[in-house]
């Protein structure tokens, strides 16, 4: 498609005056960071899987924990026996909890990480807004959402092109629909 194609489009689009988007964001003098944020499914996926071998770390160490209580009794008749008593029992309890806080930690960096990016492409003019946003640098090493490697979840889309996405009745409102209420297990991926 030619530019002047497309600034033809874009005036044409302008005059309808139809739904219009705002993107929400800081003023620049205001600026909320440095712009170099990346976020991608892997990086959420270990995340988890780091957090979730925490759980098990501290499985073994409570198990090493309690061999090493082994003789002491509920009531040795000994002060010091018994204070060690005391300090192991909160310490159990303690880790038992800290362990599952990382499992369900765990869970949750790993589910953030498989919903917390939606794509969807489309042929046509979808191609020139796509490959413009490779060009302009809005994905990592010019890899950008729609690209399997970037690890996001692609939608499928059955528009002819990016204006398409919203069409009444189409495959692609639907995606759009089941992620923005949550029910993911409604998407038809490609």
């Amino acid at each position: 498609m030619a530019w002047d194609e497309w600034e033809r489009l874009k005036a044409a689009a302008a005059e309808r005056n139809g739904a219009q988007m705002q993107l929400n964001q800081l003023p620049a003098e205001q600026s909320g960071g440095t712009g170099d944020l990346i976020s991608n499914k892997p990086a959420w996926t270990k995340s988890g899987t780091d957090i979730g071998s925490l759980r098990e770390d501290i499985s073994k160490a409570t198990a090493r924990l309690e061999d090493g209580q082994t003789g002491l009794g509920s009531d040795t008749g000994c002060l010091t026996a018994a204070a060690q008593k005391d300090v192991y029992d909160s310490w159990h309890t303690y880790v038992a909890k800290v362990g599952g806080r990382c499992g369900k930690l765990s869970g949750l960096l790993v589910k953030a990480g498989n919903d917390q990016l939606w794509a969807m492409g489309g042929p046509g003019d979808d191609q020139v807004v796509r490959q413009g946003g490779r060009l302009m640098g809005l994905g990592d090493n010019l890899t950008i959402p729609t690209d399997e490697s970037f690890g996001g979840n692609i939608m499928k889309s059955d528009s002819d092109g990016h204006s398409g996405f919203w069409d009444e009745s189409s495959q692609s409102l639907r995606n759009q629909a089941a992620v923005i209420s949550g029910k993911y297990h409604r998407v038809e991926l490609e």
